[in-house]
């Protein structure tokens, strides 16, 4: 008995062509139809079965929540028309049937006051408010369903089709099929659950190829086309028919009128509303956006450029400094400045002497550039450079700051060049370097093994000419890394000798350092992933930085880390933080 939507006349097709051709066998098969929407459909189900008298009508509307209702009706239908059968089937109409195998089976190993099929065991309701498939307590109270067996197949031994339609109408109804059906009806009734392997547990588990089902007895969802594949592949070894007889592919070879189904049409109108929802959000979006590009109008009006109170040294005038923190950054980047500036930037609660550098290109914007002036005669905190605002200069710019570096900080004992978008844990990287004083060395994430491009499009595209061995040298990622003082005037030095290459890290902290014989250290501290943490504070107790955070986010994260009972909150979850960096991405 085969469950069906009325709609679905290329399936029955496909079945009544394939291992639904039983002619020669005492085998009865009917399709199990219930009440469509579409008259048409309904009418045209009417002359299938006035040419192939295999369909049982019922009134059962045509939806999710009724297919427990048509299992029923199927119980009842065999119970009072066919007494004495001895094995009744229930398989969907997208499955794939071996029907030799099962019955070469069933007279071999014969089955009694049992269901039998993919067993599954131990599954519990699903309590989740949005899923299709939630259950309430309400509807089901108990923590887990009993021994099931899966609804897309199973065999009831015929000794207990009576037994089982009885207990439907003292078991509750619920709503899934298999789960009343060979669960809770079966336990009523004291029926056994039994485990056939050669029934499919998986969605579409198995490619649609002959060989595959040999030596199984069901497929779970296959169209039509992969039905009749697999039935004419298993018969190149199986062309004798059963109990004696040929079986005849073209028995009902009927040339029925075929309605397409509506799956194609279900996708479009998949596709349609996702692009109306993608371009609805993208619009109503558009005022946040245009005020992003109105962003220095914002800051001037938030008063941002105002005296700093902190008493913090700008300059290497002040005698050994321990620590030079330079953060090349765009001119237009007023806030993230001023975010740093307010955090991990404000030095004033340090106790060794620390200087913090902003190194600044040549920006196209000449207000940009104005304001960027403005911002430095408050906090003296900015090294102006003549090199233009892209990014093939960036090696141009940390060569600027490693010779601003060697020639206005001699005797600096570190050197610390990160983004303007990271987040630093200053404190620890203090603590740290305290504790393990580095020499000859630069240390920060360390990537080994890498090779160039050589995509033709990639945006990191480096061709032979421009670099002609296959891997880069070991180097440092170049979002932050820590160059002992000691290599700083001979890596300033090595830049004249080591022809230009436009990756910054691979340049500076790969071809430069190697050139100078400095090595490379492993850092675990040092963030190697593009936002792999969420922005709390409880995640950065003991990183050093992490990579590609926005101002509002660095802010709170030093505020968090300030207060060490502060925790991460629902919002936190990486799943939630991946999927709104995605809408940020896609809509701001």
């Amino acid at each position: 008995m085969v469950p069906s939507a009325v709609s679905n006349f290329e399936q029955r097709n496909a079945i009544r062509s394939t291992w639904g051709n039983i002619s020669n066998l005492t085998v009865m098969l009917k399709f199990v139809l219930g009440k469509s929407k579409r008259s048409l459909h309904q009418n045209l189900a009417g002359v299938e079965n006035s040419i192939c008298h295999d369909i049982l009508f019922t009134d059962i509307s045509e939806t999710y929540e009724n297919l427990s209702k048509k299992s029923i009706a199927l119980l009842h239908w065999a119970s009072t028309n066919c007494k004495g059968v001895k094995y009744l089937l229930k398989i969907d109409d997208d499955m794939f049937l071996n029907l030799p195998r099962l019955l070469d089976e069933l007279k071999t190993q014969p089955k009694l006051n049992s269901i039998s099929g993919c067993k599954v065991s131990g599954a519990s309701p699903i309590r989740l408010p949005f899923s299709k498939w939630r259950i309430s307590r309400s509807e089901y109270e108990k923590d887990y369903y009993p021994d099931y067996i899966a609804g897309t197949a199973y065999l009831i031994s015929g000794d207990i089709i009576p037994k089982l339609y009885s207990a439907t109408g003292s078991v509750p109804y619920f709503i899934f099929e298999d789960v009343y059906i060979t669960g809770l009806c079966r336990e009523h009734i004291g029926a056994v659950p039994l485990e056939n392997k050669g029934f499919s547990c998986g969605y579409r588990d198995r490619s649609p190829c002959g060989q595959n089902f040999r030596y199984r007895i069901t497929g779970h969802h296959y169209t039509p086309a992969e039905i009749q594949r697999l039935w004419r592949e298993l018969q190149d070894r199986n062309v004798d028919g059963l109990d004696g007889g040929e079986v005849n592919l073209n028995t009902y070879n009927m040339h029925f009128p075929r309605i397409r189904t509506r799956t194609w049409k279900n996708v479009k109108n998949v596709l349609k509303w996702m692009i109306i929802l993608f371009l609805a959000t993208y619009f109503i979006c558009t005022p946040f956006r245009a005020s992003r590009k109105r962003a220095e109008e914002a800051y001037l009006k938030s008063g941002f450029l105002r005296p700093s109170v902190s008493t913090q040294p700008t300059t290497c005038s002040t005698g050994e400094v321990f620590l030079l923190i330079m953060v090349p950054s765009a001119v237009s980047n007023f806030e993230q400045r001023n975010a740093i500036r307010s955090t991990w930037g404000n030095l004033s609660y340090t106790n060794c002497t620390v200087v913090l550098k902003f190194v600044l290109g040549k920006s196209k914007q000449s207000l940009h550039q104005n304001l960027a002036g403005v911002e430095n005669t408050i906090y003296n905190d900015i090294l102006f450079t003549d090199i233009s605002e892209t990014y093939e200069n960036l090696s141009k710019k940390s060569i600027a700051l490693l010779r601003w570096a060697s020639t206005n900080c001699k005797g600096v004992r570190y050197l610390l060049k990160i983004d303007d978008d990271m987040f630093l844990n200053l404190p620890r990287l203090l603590d740290e370097l305290k504790t393990q004083p580095k020499s000859n060395s630069i240390s920060g994430c360390k990537v080994s093994g890498a090779s160039p491009f050589r995509l033709p499009l990639s945006k990191w595209r480096i061709s032979r000419s421009e670099y002609e061995k296959d891997y880069y040298p070991d180097y440092i990622a170049g979002t932050a890394y820590l160059i002992s003082g000691d290599n700083l005037p001979k890596l300033y030095s090595a830049t004249g000798s080591v022809p230009y290459f436009i990756f910054e890290d691979v340049y500076i902290t790969g071809l430069c350092r190697e050139h100078i014989g400095a090595l490379a250290l492993e850092n675990k501290g040092f963030s190697c992933g593009y936002r792999d943490r969420s922005p709390c504070g409880q995640n950065f107790r003991y990183r050093i930085t992490g990579h590609h955070y926005t101002p509002a986010e660095i802010k709170r994260l030093w505020r968090e880390l300030q207060d060490r009972w502060s925790v991460c909150q629902r919002g936190d979850n990486y799943l939630f933080f991946k999927l709104f960096d995605l809408f940020q991405y896609l809509f701001l």
